[in-house]
């Protein structure tokens, strides 16, 4: 697990702006967790991602990862059932951000 990141303060103004918020703490948690961009999500893997990030039901965490397959930031491979998460320049050249500015993210910030 990687100690901090840095994400995109553009993605945290998007997503206020356009209410996902808890998708992107699911998926900057998911970045923190997976630091090799993939990941099976298997049931252990979820009760540990919502217990960090308390997510109460399963249904929850599913609605936020549809979310951010739909956004393009989560692919899912049905051949290998991995799930691959997006790197960060692909989704600021995807949404056009312009500001190179970032925000350190720890897992520590979820407690």
């Amino acid at each position: 697990m990687k100690t901090s990141i840095s994400v995109p303060i553009e993605m945290f103004i998007n997503a206020q702006q356009y209410k996902y918020t808890n998708s992107l703490r699911l998926f900057i948690l998911l970045k923190l967790i997976y630091t090799n961009g993939k990941t099976k999500l298997s049931d252990c893997d979820l009760k540990q991602i919502e217990s960090i990030d308390d997510i109460k039901s399963r249904k929850t965490t599913k609605k936020h990862i549809q979310i951010l397959i739909d956004k393009g930031w989560i692919n899912y491979n049905s051949k290998t059932e991995f799930y691959i998460l997006a790197s960060f320049d692909r989704i600021r050249k995807e949404n056009d951000f312009k500001v190179r500015l970032a925000f350190p993210v720890e897992v520590s910030y979820y407690k």
